[in-house]
């Protein structure tokens, strides 16, 4: 079964998912939707794309489409999946699902109503090295993770900007700053951490968040953050964004510790080491699959056969509502307790 896909925003995120499916035998993309008609023309000729629009609804409406890639910015998210599950279109969209808590239960109110799947484009549940991580947690390798930390870590030159997209620089648009846009993927990992190994569910988030006075950004965005999620059993994650830190390669690390060892990844050098008590520390190499790849298979199969996916939406609504829980936290300097889901 050929799956025909739509691609709405030819953008940086667009373009990576529509070289993926162009590149597979079981989809096709079917048409793409993309304002700028330079840009539309680009991509419509690279892929070989039969139907091209300026417009995402007119494609949503008028296209045969089996699924689409929501690859537009955060404040389009709502309308597009809405539109897509009204016409049966299952949706990829990109993360985070939507800018707010209330956007994001109307897309899957929608889903549901239209019969359709919505997943999210959270890529970095599909790195080889968060996988890895799974495979040694599962294998009872350190025992029941206790507490965690994860750094993601760049230098942005001294100012925020993205000049891939200028919508990424407006923080109506976006939906906030560095902690939405780069913590939504260390909050979905660190989640899988705790929540699939029996720490229960999340019970509040502490964030806190700097900036220098020279460091350049829109007026009250965050910088650097820094946020922990408590869960019912006692178990914490430790998540640092950082913004202004010079040679930030170096230290983008983790660091799960357990009950009976700790496990430690140096994404810089791909490697992965498993530390017990009175044994030889075990290190190993961690693959380089392409995460985007291997997300658009487990979409796939997803709309296929409705096996598992790593990022539902309804599971990455709750990653959201951790990380606005982490914005009011900043604000009232007070833990806050997650808005998630039953």
């Amino acid at each position: 079964m050929t799956i025909e896909i739509g691609i709405a925003g030819c953008g940086w995120a667009g373009q990576r998912h529509g070289e993926v499916v162009a590149g597979r035998e079981d989809a096709a993309i079917a048409a793409i939707a993309e304002p700028e008609a330079a840009t539309r023309t680009e991509y419509a000729t690279a892929w070989d794309v039969p139907a091209e629009y300026a417009d995402y609804h007119e494609m949503l409406r008028t296209a045969e489409l089996d699924a689409v890639v929501i690859a537009l910015p955060h404040h389009l998210h709502e309308d597009a999946a809405v539109t897509a599950a009204s016409q049966g279109i299952h949706v990829l969209v990109e993360k985070p699902i939507a800018r707010t808590l209330p956007e994001a239960d109307r897309m899957l109110a929608a889903a549901a109503d239209g019969g359709i799947r919505l997943v999210v484009a959270e890529s970095a549940r599909y790195e080889p090295w968060t996988d890895a991580v799974d495979r040694h947690l599962a294998a009872d390798a350190i025992g029941t993770p206790l507490f965690a930390t994860m750094n993601r870590l760049a230098d942005y030159g001294g100012r925020y900007r993205y000049d891939r997209s200028e919508w990424l620089n407006d923080p109506e648009r976006l939906g906030g700053g560095p902690w939405l846009l780069n913590g939504i993927h260390a909050v979905s990992v660190v989640r899988s951490w705790f929540e699939e190994t029996g720490a229960g569910r999340p019970i509040h988030v502490t964030a806190t968040d700097a900036r220098t006075p020279s460091f350049e950004a829109p007026t009250d965005m965050e910088g650097s953050v820094g946020a922990t999620i408590a869960y019912e059993s006692g178990a914490a994650g430790r998540i640092v964004i950082g913004v202004e830190t010079p040679h930030c390669d170096r230290f983008n690390d983790v660091r799960i510790h357990g009950t009976d060892g700790t496990l430690v990844v140096d994404q810089g050098r791909r490697q992965l080491t498993v530390h017990r008590p009175d044994e030889p520390a075990a290190t190993e190499t961690i693959g380089d699959d392409d995460a985007f790849e291997r997300q658009a298979g487990a979409f796939l199969d997803h709309v296929r056969t409705g096996e598992a996916t790593r990022s539902a939406g309804r599971r990455e609504r709750d990653s959201l509502a951790i990380v606005r829980a982490g914005y009011r936290s900043m604000d009232s300097a007070q833990a806050v307790r997650p808005d998630l889901l039953e």
